[in-house]
């Protein structure tokens, strides 16, 4: 059976199916933003002489929501390449990804990439690999088909209350490009660091500042964090109280 069906002009790349896939999951939305210099080189007369481009590269960007088949998300604590299909040449690097989860809702997956075409790259180190299928879909059985989404905050839990939202971000914070003839011909990246932010739905007492983050149910690179920022209450009219928690840090040092 299709899964869609076409009228008038076609045929028509519809939906997410052909784009590009860096991993896997059911791809929400895909973006290519090129970020090529133009250098416009005024004449004698006024008019333009000439026009240069330069420093080609291109900002990707996917969104996925997980699944029992996301077992190649991106640990980028030893390395930052990739490979896509259709980019056979040039360099691929991710400086950043996202997880979130939420209550009542589809665990999502954020990859920021960026392709540097001109780049030739032998010896980087490439991205290492995780499952994202935290916590396990057996916790959410009511599914038809069964084992495909991770759904909700079920298996995640915090002694000060209910997790409604969490987010654990991986990014490279500094990245210098190596520039040669008009070309970027190499690059960076440094400052690698793990972010945690969590809303919880109050039940207890705010977890202490300086205090070691516990997430029961995490994934492992969700261990270690460190609550650098005092967690601030929440309240609204008609609605239980709220504990937004920021800044929960973790860095290589503190192995």
């Amino acid at each position: 059976m299709s899964d869609n069906l076409q009228f008038g002009i076609t045929p028509l790349n519809w939906s997410t199916s052909a784009a590009p896939s860096i991993c896997s999951g059911i791809c929400q939305s895909f973006t290519s933003n090129n970020q090529n210099k133009l250098l416009k080189t005024p004449g004698n007369s006024g008019a333009f002489a000439n026009v240069l481009t330069s420093l080609f590269k291109s900002m990707l960007t996917w969104k996925y929501f997980a699944t029992s088949a996301s077992t190649d998300f991106f640990d980028l604590s030893g390395g930052a390449k990739a490979t896509l299909s259709g980019y056979g040449s040039g360099t691929i690097l991710i400086p950043k990804v996202v997880e979130t989860w939420r209550n009542e809702g589809e665990k999502t997956l954020d990859v920021n990439a960026t392709y540097y075409p001109m780049m030739t790259d032998s010896s980087g180190p490439a991205v290492s690999v995780l499952s994202a299928v935290t916590p396990a879909i057996g916790a959410f059985p009511y599914q038809v088909p069964t084992g495909e989404l991770v759904y909700g905050t079920t298996g995640l839990t915090h002694g000060s209350g209910i997790i409604e939202t969490m987010t654990l971000t991986q990014e490279w914070t500094k990245i210098e490009e190596i520039k040669q003839g008009g070309n970027i011909v190499g690059a960076i990246l440094s400052g690698f660091q793990r972010t945690i932010s969590l809303e919880l739905l109050a039940t207890g007492a705010a977890p202490a500042l300086n205090s070691t983050l516990t997430v029961s149910g995490a994934p492992s690179h969700a261990e270690g964090f460190k609550i650098l920022t005092a967690p601030e209450p929440m309240f609204a009219v008609d609605k239980s109280q709220m504990w937004k928690i920021d800044n929960c840090l973790w860095i290589p040092a503190f192995v």
